[in-house]
């Protein structure tokens, strides 16, 4: 009826790869190099529950304070490079690029006979994460704030598995999201790419 996971993690890399910048020159130049080392750990944790005949449910999250360990050479930031201003900054000890914090979710399913051959279903489920940077050197114009998701889904399916039907919808509650902003190199063009708006489909599966 009630099953739960528990375990720690934790990852060392080192000669991690990130971008470097060399502003030196005009126009910027970009490139891929060892820039030092990284640290990953955390918890992670998983509940799934079975309280009643048919009633799925699930938990889980995910504890990941990831971070630079060393990196004494990264660009500063576009906001920080004023005229006058170093152009070389210390991240060690801040949070890696893409790596929230922290991250959960939670759902569940129900089936319900119809009759000896045909069951329907219905389920939903939500995930956030918490804010994140999306640019090597964490500059402000690149941070993510945190973000949900929920989905839904209702169909039937035969009981031996041989075919479905589906009504579903992804961000059911068309969010704006975004998976990675940022700012040009001159300041000019603001960056970002978005997350997919609400999404309805009805999918149709079948097993020869």
């Amino acid at each position: 009826r009630l099953t739960a996971n528990l375990s720690a993690f934790l990852t060392d890399v080192a000669n991690y790869q990130s971008t470097i910048v060399d502003a030196s020159v005009v126009p910027p130049r970009a490139y891929i190099a060892n820039v030092g080392d990284v640290r990953s750990y955390g918890i992670e944790g998983e509940l799934r529950a079975r309280p009643v005949d048919g009633l799925s449910l699930y938990a889980s999250a995910t504890w990941n304070p990831a971070e630079y360990r060393r990196y004494t050479n990264a660009q500063c930031p576009f906001e920080q490079r004023a005229p006058g201003q170093p152009t070389v900054c210390d991240l060690s000890g801040k949070q890696l690029p893409a790596a929230p914090r922290w991250a959960w979710s939670a759902g569940g399913s129900y089936d319900v006979p119809v009759n000896e051959r045909v069951t329907a279903f219905v389920g939903a489920d939500y995930a956030f994460r918490s804010s994140f940077y999306t640019s090597y050197n964490l500059s402000r114009f690149s941070l993510v704030d945190g973000f949900g998701l929920a989905n839904a889904r209702v169909g039937v399916r035969s009981a031996n598995g041989k075919w479905e039907a589906s009504l579903w919808a992804r961000n059911l509650f068309d969010k704006l999201t975004y998976y990675t902003k940022g700012i040009s190199e001159n300041g000019a063009v603001f960056l970002g790419l978005t997350g997919d708006p609400r999404t309805v489909g009805l999918t149709l599966r079948t097993r020869l």
